[in-house]
């Protein structure tokens, strides 16, 4: 069996083992610690703000656009770049910066900061609550509640819907 010294050893299945995936794991952390100390996030200017640089944490891959309280890095690289530029940073974010994928906690997030900021868009509530609806976890009462408001803002959709159409006549 072929070694590589002080590196590691290569197994059977050619896969190396030791030193080799200690010192890769030493190199991840590095770049995720340097990334997160000096904010070395790009986030390129849109919808009217300018550019600016972030850490990991404040950030997520694939998440709602335009979220009050976190960057989502797929969308706004997207627009930024394109589809094809966006897919090949993604890896980088997502598996060495483990800037992870939107969660109901990050919905949850969202909403709060949408109070806080008297963000009354029905619309985006909407679609918050239907992506926690999406990836409902938690026991059945909070499911019966994530329902249960679906169904409330549906209604008030139609409320606005049909007082706005009274108002045009």
């Amino acid at each position: 069996m072929p070694g590589f010294g002080r590196w590691g050893t290569q197994q059977e299945d050619g896969s190396v083992s030791g030193r080799l995936s200690s010192v890769f794991m030493l190199l991840l952390t590095a770049v995720r610690n340097f990334f997160c100390d000096n904010q070395c996030v790009y986030i390129p200017p849109s919808g009217g703000n300018p550019a600016s640089w972030t850490m990991p944490p404040t950030c997520l891959w694939d998440g709602p656009p335009n979220m009050l309280c976190k960057y989502s890095l797929r969308d706004i690289f997207t627009q930024s770049f394109g589809v094809d530029q966006a897919n090949q940073v993604s890896g980088f974010f997502q598996y060495v910066l483990q800037v992870w994928d939107a969660t109901w906690e990050d919905m949850i997030e969202e909403l709060q900061s949408m109070r806080r900021n008297s963000c009354e868009d029905f619309d985006r509530v909407t679609m918050l609550y239907e992506r926690i609806a999406a990836g409902a976890v938690g026991n059945e009462e909070t499911q019966r509640h994530v329902r249960w408001v679906l169904l409330w803002l549906k209604c008030l959709r139609i409320q606005v819907a049909d007082r706005s159409q009274r108002c045009i006549r």
